[in-house]
């Protein structure tokens, strides 16, 4: 009997993207070894019943936030995954160590931003940002981040 090799956040992103995008209609669901170690990578990547840590106050709206899709980012950094309702609400998942950049030059508005850790749900800092121009997260901490910019 031979041993599956260990699956990573990247390639489990990637395996349930791949369907999403091949069958858009369908509920898209992974259960591999170790999958509840990778509900933020299922989530991220559009599927369904992700067991991301949402047990803290205001994540919950992050998580019910209707209409969001993949989207690349530009340049296509390595290790950042976004999700998108242009103009109304993006989730950004930084597991690199450089800021996330997020083009925001073609809308409008004043935008929450939350910034989460993925591992225990809590809101590690909020602010307001205005839309208009691009605009850059740096990390705050080492570990892997969330940010959340939901319109006013």
């Amino acid at each position: 009997l031979m041993k599956p090799k260990k699956t990573s956040f990247e390639q489990v992103y990637r395996a349930v993207a791949e369907y999403r995008t091949k069958y858009p209609e369908k509920v898209v669901i992974y259960s591999g070894d170790n999958y509840d170690a990778f509900g933020w990578a299922i989530f991220m990547a559009g599927g369904s019943l992700s067991n991301v840590n949402a047990n803290k106050p205001g994540l919950d709206q992050v998580l019910i936030t209707a209409g969001l899709k993949p989207f690349e980012l530009a340049g296509k950094p390595k290790d950042q995954y976004a999700l998108a309702s242009p103009g109304k609400s993006y989730i950004l998942y930084n597991s690199s160590a450089r800021a996330v950049k997020l083009d925001l030059s073609g809308v409008a508005g004043n935008y929450t931003v939350k910034r989460i850790n993925p591992g225990t749900g809590s809101i590690i800092k909020e602010e307001k940002i205005k839309a208009g121009s691009a605009v850059e997260f740096n990390k705050l901490s080492s570990g892997d981040e969330i940010v959340f910019i939901n319109k006013n």
